[in-house]
């Protein structure tokens, strides 16, 4: 939105000039779990296309027109748009074992819960840390990755092999942001910003939306030759 304003202002017209975005955090930075090259980053586009950021702002009430901060202070809006994050499905209430303050299960290093071998947690009902004990955000390359890790455990106790901790390191991330502008960074080695950011998170996503669809026909076969036998 900031960026169609600042690109647009011309056509749109002086009225923009009264337009002001604020970005509302909770946490003690934007993007909680990423990369400091991210955050940083992330920031510095956000700031430069006029958006004015607040951190470890709570909010604990949103009126018609006026969003009240714990802090006592308030901020009057006219359009808001809250993404309040992610909450474990209620079948985790089911489960009677430790869970953090969003009812995601608490687990093992192998990805265990209630100290079991037999029940395992993956994807956004677990709270899954990285090697600095930082909580990952749930993104979809968590989730896949637990999968993968869960069913090669599972397959290692068949064979009666041991297993190594689940490593939970984020192997990369794009964010976009507004217009051909895009930061990034893989294996914590790679890390670009700018127009070569977005190129990279074009060809990563179409990269990976044939590799998901590969996957998905290659299951689907098999499962008609399954059903076919």
């Amino acid at each position: 939105m900031a960026y169609v304003i600042k690109s647009y202002a011309k056509t749109i017209g002086e009225h923009t000039k009264e337009i002001k975005i604020y970005l509302i955090d909770a946490s003690e930075t934007i993007l909680p779990g990423t990369s400091p090259y991210i955050i940083k980053n992330t920031q510095e586009r956000l700031e430069k296309l006029g958006v004015k950021i607040l951190t470890n702002a709570f909010i604990t009430k949103v009126e018609k027109d006026k969003i009240i901060f714990k802090s006592g202070e308030t901020l009057e809006f006219c359009f808001m748009i809250f993404t309040g994050g992610i909450k474990a499905s209620l079948l985790n209430e089911a489960v009677e074992c430790e869970k953090n303050r969003i009812n995601q299960f608490i687990a093992n290093q192998t990805l265990n819960i209630n100290n079991t071998q037999d029940v395992f947690a993956i994807g956004d009902c677990v709270e899954i840390r990285d090697e600095q004990d930082n909580i990952l955000p749930p993104t979809a390359q968590t989730a896949e990755r637990s999968a993968e890790y869960v069913a090669k455990v599972i397959r290692n106790r068949i064979d009666g092999e041991e297993s190594e901790p689940f490593s939970a390191n984020v192997m990369g991330m794009f964010v976009a942001l507004g217009g051909n502008y895009a930061v990034g960074e893989l294996f914590k080695i790679i890390k670009v910003r700018g127009y070569m950011a977005y190129l990279l998170k074009k060809i990563i996503t179409k990269a990976y939306y044939i590799g998901l669809k590969l996957r998905v026909n290659t299951g689907f076969k098999n499962r008609i030759k399954e059903t076919q036998v």
